[in-house]
């Protein structure tokens, strides 16, 4: 059992890490500087230095999690959004613990122990350890798992994300304690869901109002542009063209991988431990364990891989060396049962993944600095043509975005954004390649002329004119019903439509206009007295309303129901006090990210 929970530990943590990142996940200010990774520094937090040897740890973390779930090599974008999860966990995590001391608040390790007791995580829940014989969770079992010394180090484990998830619950407490909801509240909310009105309305649509087609002189538009320059505002825009040498292992380096493999498959046959030399060789996330994958039944492996491992006889033997999509395997057979009439075999392998050699990095690197030397003696474009390369062209893109089918490159972004125009940059190492950029075009922020903003200007005069057509469109619907026609004859006359509700709350949708908040707060805001509303424009266009009948809620319910309201309505201003406070902790933390240096260290 022993070794159950250590070969569990591991997996449960990685886990647990990235559950806690998942809730927490939101944009922080960077201000980079570049001297401070020479000296290991990735980050620091209000002066806390994050060291690269930590940020390194959780990628890697984040890495065998994502690659074992995936079953394949990570993608660019996968790897640059690794390393932002990471850095929003670090990040995130000093935060809370410098607000916590801050604060004063403390946990004590009677607090943690009870927490414990009474809420099991339910990441622990879900272990086989924890399984009763009926397949639910044995309470009894973790109970007395507390108290036994051999698992000791599991608890250790355990403590350590559970005290800081229960760190994370008292700040969310404090952060919501100002969350204060009335009686009145309360009864407001059961009036707005209870409270029903029936009217009738007269509907008028911008798109069917068309016709006679609005056509604006170009003076009209520059007058519309000249006094909504706001709308017109561009961030700074770059445009790069680039050539990109992909790391992807050549044929040398495949029969290298294969080499390798078969070097540790002899060791094996010559009596080397198969579980340690997993643990020190493999490059999946199942090193971690000896190289356990856990029990598995047809179909749920690839191809090659499967055949080899159900072609095995006993537990306990070793397969030759087996080529997948993934790398060269060794796999170890270590169980065979039968569940629900489907045989499951237990293994463990020794995955030596594909890839470039340090030779074919170093010959990428070569050709990109003949690209280089090419470039200062002709152009880019010259040069690239003569060493057969083809030049890519992104789109524009601002500062922090992605650069068009260029992907993730936040050093290019940063070129892009502190270069002049035909600066060529040096070569940018990310993970999975090279690449040399030149800045082929940049606009800077500011308002966009006419000329490039008088589609756009166009187009939201003719909506600002059939708006204004719609509006007066109903002012006729109005005026016909206030000198006594009726509504719908009123609407008829002029060309609306025409619709009449049930009994519906301020929550209930009406038809073709939804549940727009202008409308429906017009709508409940009439009465026998005044039943008829003035035109409003609603999203979609205009409408007159014309109140029909009410009937007031019950208000006998509201005692049996006002507790339950009483937690929704204070679970949702919680939310928003929460969201309120994230938003302070991004605004009130001084977060420097020095990380755009590190990408030569890949």
């Amino acid at each position: 059992m022993l070794q159950d929970f250590r070969r569990y530990t591991k997996a449960f943590i990685y886990v647990a890490i990235v559950a806690f990142v998942g809730t927490i996940i939101f944009a922080w200010g960077a201000d980079m500087t570049s001297t401070k990774t020479q000296k290991g520094i990735a980050g620091e937090v209000n002066g806390e230095e994050i060291t690269l040897r930590t940020y390194e740890s959780v990628i890697q973390n984040f890495y065998q999690q994502m690659s074992q779930s995936s079953q394949r090599e990570l993608t660019q974008d996968e790897i640059l959004e690794l390393r932002n999860r990471a850095w929003v966990e670090l990040v995130t995590d000093i935060v809370y613990s410098q607000t916590m001391e801050k604060l004063g608040l403390t946990l004590t390790n009677t607090e943690l122990a009870e927490h414990l007791k009474r809420w099991p995580p339910q990441i622990v829940q879900q272990q086989e350890l924890f399984r009763s014989e009926q397949g639910g969770f044995d309470y009894q079992a973790y109970l007395a798992s507390m108290q036994d010394p051999q698992y000791t180090q599991f608890w250790v484990q355990v403590e350590s994300f559970s005290r800081n998830e229960i760190r994370n619950m008292k700040l969310q407490e404090l952060a919501i304690m100002a969350a204060r909801i009335t009686g009145e509240d309360v009864k407001q909310e059961f009036i707005d869901n209870n409270e029903l009105m029936k009217f009738e309305y007269a509907a008028l649509f911008q798109d069917q109002l068309k016709d006679p087609e609005i056509l604006n002189d170009t003076s009209e538009v520059l007058e519309y542009y000249e006094a909504h320059q706001d709308m017109f505002f561009r961030e700074a825009e770059a445009q790069l063209k680039y050539v990109e040498y992909a790391k992807v292992p050549n044929q040398s380096d495949s029969l290298g991988t294969k080499e390798q493999v078969q070097s540790i498959y002899d060791e094996i046959k010559d009596g080397a431990d198969f579980a340690q030399l997993a643990a020190d060789l493999s490059e999946d996330a199942s090193a971690q364990s000896g190289g356990d994958l856990g029990w598995f039944n047809e179909g749920m492996m690839v191809k090659g891989f499967e055949e080899a491992v159900f072609g095995l006889s006993d537990s306990g033997d070793v397969s030759e060396p087996v080529e997948t999509e993934f790398g060269w395997h060794v796999i170890q057979k270590t169980g065979e049962r039968i569940t629900d009439d489907k045989k499951e075999i237990r293994a463990s392998h020794i995955l030596i993944k594909f890839k470039p050699s340090g030779q074919t990095i170093s010959d990428l690197q070569n050709a990109g600095q003949t690209l280089l030397d090419m470039i200062e003696q002709s152009d880019f474009d010259a040069a690239a043509a003569e060493l057969g390369l083809t030049v890519g062209h992104s789109s524009g893109f601002q500062e922090g975005e992605r650069a068009g089918i260029l992907g993730e490159s936040p050093r290019a972004n940063q070129f892009a954004f502190s270069s002049k125009v035909g600066d060529v940059s040096s070569i940018i190492e990310e993970p999975a390649r090279f690449l040399v950029v030149q800045l082929e075009e940049y606009t800077p922020e500011g308002i966009k002329s006419f000329e490039e903003s008088y589609g756009r200007a166009n187009s939201n005069l003719t909506q600002k004119k059939l708006g204004e057509r719609v509006l007066a469109k109903a002012q006729e619907v109005y005026d016909l019903v206030v000198s006594g026609t009726a509504m719908e004859d009123a609407a008829s006359q002029v060309g609306a439509e025409y619709y009449t509700t049930s009994l519906i709350s301020r929550r209930d949708p009406v038809r073709r206009l939804g549940t727009d908040p202008a409308f429906l707060g017009t709508a409940f805001s009439l009465s026998a007295d005044e039943p008829l509303s003035r035109p409003i424009m609603t999203g979609k266009g205009a409408a007159v309303i014309n109140f029909l009948e009410r009937q007031a809620p019950n208000l006998e319910l509201f005692t049996s129901e006002q507790d339950s309201i009483h937690q929704s309505v204070l679970s949702d201003l919680r939310q928003k006090k929460y969201q309120e406070w994230f938003g302070y902790l991004q605004e009130s933390n001084d977060v420097k990210d020095f990380r755009s240096e590190m990408f030569d260290m890949y």
